[in-house]
């Protein structure tokens, strides 16, 4: 049996980087408000749970005909709510977008018209199914809702509140998804 192995030649910097260079689509929210990155691995914890929901649902969580910067924040509180005060009440083209009490503007004038899509709404999209019965997620297991559960953590608007990676290993979802069993493993190989 031959062992392939994949190696890189880069050495990881123990100092966060002071500029990401992440693309706007899978930005965190805290580059958009212009904060410092002190905790970068929690910047790549939203990204992994930004890139997660496209690989499922093989499309973006954040919807945009453009990559224009407003545009994507007014889709990551469309699906995740309102941020925090501190960046709700900085964001110089808030009023493009909503009312102050989060609703969508009546007159809106931007290139395509929003959809009111929470990230559960857009988890049962992903799952193309309209019942329990339809959905490809096992909701009765709670597969769906341990999901919801993980990339809402993973995408909190705070980056302290973020999970690590050894918390993610150990989130609901992935023990549901048993995606370290050795038997399944082998057993596909069969």
């Amino acid at each position: 049996m031959t062992q392939k192995f994949i190696s890189d030649y880069f050495i990881v910097s123990q100092t966060p980087s002071p500029t990401l260079y992440t693309p706007a689509l899978y930005s965190p929210p805290e580059d958009f408000f212009n904060e410092s990155i002190t905790q970068p691995t929690a910047a790549d914890i939203w990204t992994l749970g930004v890139n997660l929901y496209e690989v499922l649902g093989e499309r973006p969580l954040f919807e945009t005909f453009a990559w224009d910067r407003d545009d994507i924040v007014a889709e990551i509180i469309n699906t995740l709510g309102q941020p925090p005060v501190r960046w709700w009440k900085s964001w110089a083209k808030r009023s493009e977008f909503f009312e102050e009490d989060g609703s969508w503007v009546a007159d809106f004038r931007r290139i395509s018209i929003p959809v009111f899509r929470r990230l559960r709404q857009r988890l049962w999209d992903m799952g193309r199914g309209e019942t329990e019965l339809t959905c490809e997620w096992d909701v009765a297991g709670n597969e769906l809702r341990a999901l919801e559960d993980m990339l809402r953590a993973m995408t909190a608007f705070e980056p302290a509140e973020r999970p690590t990676a050894d918390q993610l290993l150990r989130s609901e979802y992935m023990i549901l998804l048993d995606i370290f069993s050795t038997s399944q493993y082998i057993d596909s190989l069969s």
